[in-house]
């Protein structure tokens, strides 16, 4: 009888040990499938887990092809992965309290973006830039033609001067020429091939405004920088400098961005009866040039928060200063050289192509005024 209830007590540890190893699996396997699902999400910005895996494996590579720069807006590494998979990669108190109460949701999002990122700087070369070339199609250049029938609320005519086409004064680009809005979702990664859902349609509306609204002669290049998101930032760097080279100096180089935030709390803005995006201005620290370049934005912040006060992302005090671990984002090139973003994944093209208006009143206060 000893026997027979040892070898019951055996087969029911042994039976409670494979029930516990099965609910481990299950529980492995579905965390594997939800760490695909969360990678598969962010598309190509998923990509920077898998840099790190190669770093990991083959560390020339992180010598050799690797540019931090182009995931500086990535939060998708290896470590966040496992978190974003296991749901706890907002967790801290104030998500906790937001949780219960809606008005700590917009402080949570300003702490989980943060104000000023650090991560590790890795070196890189420009031998693996995939060539391309900078055509007419590449640039938008506005008629008379396009001119739009009606002025904008944020329209000021005394600030209007004569438009001379021979010189000009601003340059805007896109090194993520591909980010969109709301419009196209999160199931595409608000990215889209559509130029009329992107940041390319709000740089239109920005060219158009300054030309035909206060003469002030714009290139609008479109060159697709990010088809293959490593290496982007060093492609629109190649295009800035190549205008550079040809007319010298500009009185404003934009990098025209949308921000990735679908706080519509954080984003969204209404003036004169009109949806609009928030914006800010974005820096980098390690920029040669940063005094010169932050002298730019805080002059435009002055303007915008005179004009147009609620049309400022303050969570950042209107300017994101990127740590000095993510490089220049091509700041260097000019003291000139600013980037913007114009609102964010949450809002709509519309909202961000509003806002590019007053962005243009700015601009114009900050270029003809000053003259």
């Amino acid at each position: 009888m000893k026997g027979i209830a040892n070898n019951r007590k055996d087969h029911h540890e042994r039976s409670k040990l494979s029930i516990d190893l099965a609910v481990m699996l299950a529980f492995f396997i579905i965390f594997f499938f939800r760490c695909i699902a969360v990678m598969n999400s962010y598309n190509e910005r998923g990509g920077y887990a898998y840099v790190e895996l190669l770093n990991y494996s083959m560390p020339i590579v992180k010598e050799s092809v690797y540019d931090k720069t182009d995931y500086a807006e990535n939060d998708l590494s290896i470590k966040n992965i496992l978190m974003k998979a296991a749901g706890i990669d907002k967790l801290n108190s104030i998500s906790i309290v937001a949780g219960e109460l809606n008005i700590f949701s917009e402080a949570d999002d300003m702490i989980y973006r943060g104000s000023k990122p650090v991560r590790e700087i890795v070196s890189n070369t420009n031998s693996h830039i995939n060539p391309y070339e900078i055509d007419d199609g590449s640039i938008s250049k506005v008629t008379e033609e396009e001119i739009n029938s009606g002025e904008s609320d944020a329209y000021n005519e005394a600030l209007k001067k004569t438009l001379d086409i021979s010189s000009p004064e601003v340059l805007i680009y896109h090194t993520h020429a591909h980010e969109a809005f709301s419009e196209v979702g999160a199931a595409a990664n608000f990215r889209s091939d559509n130029e009329e859902l992107t940041v390319t349609a709000v740089g239109d509306v920005l060219a158009s405004e300054l030309e035909n609204g206060y003469g002030i002669a714009t290139i609008h290049d479109k060159t697709l920088h990010d088809t293959e998101y490593i290496g982007c930032y060093l492609r629109s760097k190649e295009t800035v400098q190549s205008y550079l080279d040809k007319y010298g100096d500009f009185k404003l180089i934009i990098d025209l961005h949308r921000d990735s935030s679908e706080n519509k709390n954080l984003i969204a803005a209404n003036l004169n009866n009109q949806s609009l995006a928030k914006f800010m201005f974005v820096l980098g620290e390690s920029s040669p040039r940063l005094e010169q370049n932050q002298i730019v934005a805080n002059n435009m912040l002055s303007i915008s928060r005179r004009l147009f006060p609620s049309l400022v992302r303050e969570e950042y005090q209107g300017i994101f200063l990127y740590n000095t671990s993510y490089g220049t984002f091509n700041l260097g090139l000019s003291d000139n050289m600013i980037i913007i973003e114009d609102g964010s994944a949450g809002n709509t093209v519309e909202e961000a192509k509003n806002t590019a208006k007053y962005i243009a009143r700015i601009i114009a206060e900050y270029i003809n005024n000053s003259n």
